[in-house]
């Protein structure tokens, strides 16, 4: 329903790799932050249809926006377009498939992002 006030609707906006879509999830932990790239056959990337992932240095722009926002634990979902980064979604908890668990660098990144849980609450 386009005419709900209460909704917001806007384009889709697409990152491609050659053949493949990608949807950059940066996710944080007090001062913990990482961020993938994953790539998928579909305009809808998400961690059970991921054809491939890789680990990718966090977005400044997107970094600045968690700040500016107050988030210290959660997942922004976006793309990088030519005009700059596209936040598509913002989490204040962070999912996963089991796919995704039971990859030996997403368990080290796992490891590494609980650590935040000692800044946090410092």
């Amino acid at each position: 329903h386009f005419d709900d006030p209460a909704l917001i609707v806007q384009k889709l906006e697409c990152e491609r790799d050659g053949d493949l879509y990608c949807v950059r999830y940066q996710t944080f932990l007090g001062d913990r932050v990482t961020c993938f790239r994953l790539k998928g056959p579909h305009p809808i990337v998400t961690g059970s249809s991921v054809a491939s992932m890789e680990r990718i240095e966090p977005d400044p722009t997107i970094q600045a926006l968690r700040m500016d926002k107050h988030f210290d634990f959660g997942k922004f979902d976006f793309v990088v377009t030519p005009g700059g980064p596209v936040l598509l979604d913002t989490n204040k908890t962070v999912g996963g498939s089991r796919r995704m668990y039971f990859n030996p660098e997403m368990q080290a990144v796992l490891r590494y992002r609980a650590e935040g849980l000692y800044g946090y609450f410092k």
